[in-house]
């Protein structure tokens, strides 16, 4: 199965490189998403202040967790 999608970012990107090896093995995705199972590879093209790690994301979504948030 094959698909095309739409991409969106939470900042202004440009898409520099797509990890074309997912289209013959997805599985990659979900055995090892933060080093070989990468999709798309982009360059911020604006402010990027904003970013945080995924070690400071899981953090900042337990706190809300904790608080009630949502």
């Amino acid at each position: 199965l094959k698909t095309v999608v739409d991409f969106y970012a939470p900042f202004d990107c440009e898409i520099i490189e797509v990890h074309t090896e997912l289209e013959d093995d997805a599985s990659v995705i979900t055995e090892d998403c933060y080093n070989e199972g990468w999709i798309v590879k982009v360059k911020p093209t604006g402010p990027t202040d904003v970013l945080i790690t995924p070690e400071n994301f899981v953090k900042q979504v337990e706190k809300e967790i904790e608080e009630g948030s949502h």
